[in-house]
């Protein structure tokens, strides 16, 4: 379909759904994971994934304040690659009406989920909670992107897990030994793959300050799978396994420096496993250290 083409849907999809709207919301009760409708409207049973997102979808006023924010937008410069535009599309996706083909697929993938368009969006969207229920749906139907099966396949895999293939565990990498401790330094799989300067700043700061940390035998924390449309499940093993390693050494508070491990246990970790343990970013860490040990820069 032409770019011309999906304007035209994105418009004609967007009065389509206000309509719908007028129809479905004064009908819609129960909570988000127990939608219902009154009045003898179906609710369509395709995609179970995006279907708690029904209520978020139809909340979304097209007002176009996400427009704005989204890095997306200018260099693609189409509706369809705006986070309402993206809405639009699971919407189109859960109803059936539009096509899951890889125009359809290439546009949902293109958001880089940094969730600018939820802090400006006055109606409270969930936005890339919608975007990515969508993605789940394109695995599930078999059309990832070529790359994102490698990212599947390596990081569920026990033997490498991690995104990048790299046949090193973290531990071996940092030559590090683990150890009772009550912190840990979980450092993720880009600052050990790529980022190294990252890692060997967070251990050269740990060290000179004399506090005791532990590694562990740390797996990928998920965050990938999840931004690609990994199912929870998989999501789920990777963050049991990175929880029953701490409370293997006793640790009571994780260290990240990595902002995608440390956005993964603090905000997507509780919805899927239970852990007692404090997370804190390496630069919220040192700023009270430094205050309760009176250190000045």
């Amino acid at each position: 379909m032409s770019e011309k083409g999906w304007e035209a849907l994105i418009n004609f999809s967007r009065m389509g759904m206000f309509r719908e709207n007028l129809k479905i919301t004064k009908k819609l009760t129960g909570a988000v994971s127990e939608l219902k409708l009154e009045g003898g409207i179906k609710l369509p049973e395709t995609h179970p994934n995006l279907l708690p997102y029904l209520r978020d979808m139809l909340t979304c006023t097209q007002c176009g304040f996400c427009k704005a924010v989204c890095p997306t937008y200018p260099e693609l410069r189409w509706d369809s690659n705006t986070p309402r535009g993206r809405v639009l599309l699971s919407y189109g996706i859960l109803t059936g009406d539009l096509p899951m083909d890889d125009e359809t697929r290439d546009r949902i993938y293109e958001c880089s989920t940094c969730k600018a368009c939820e802090e400006k969006c006055p109606s409270g969207v969930n936005v890339v909670e919608i975007i990515e229920k969508a993605r789940e749906e394109f695995l599930k139907e078999g059309k990832l992107l070529k790359s994102h099966n490698g990212i599947l396949k390596r990081s569920t895999n026990p033997e490498i897990a991690n995104p990048y293939g790299e046949k090193r565990h973290p531990l071996q990498v940092w030559e590090k030994t683990p150890h009772k401790s009550k912190i840990a330094v979980f450092v993720g799989c880009t600052t050990t793959y790529r980022n190294t300067s990252i890692g060997k700043a967070t251990f050269s700061v740990l060290d000179k300050l004399g506090i005791d940390y532990t590694m562990v035998d740390e797996r990928c924390c998920g965050s990938p799978l999840q931004r690609i449309g990994g199912k929870d499940e998989q999501v789920k093993a990777l963050a049991q396994h990175n929880i029953d390693e701490m409370n293997k050494y006793g640790v009571e508070t994780v260290l990240f420096s990595c902002a995608g491990c440390y956005n993964e246990f603090k905000n997507h970790y509780p919805g899927l496993v239970d852990y007692d343990f404090e997370v804190k970013h390496i630069s919220e860490f040192l700023d009270e250290y430094m205050k309760e040990h009176h250190i000045k820069l």
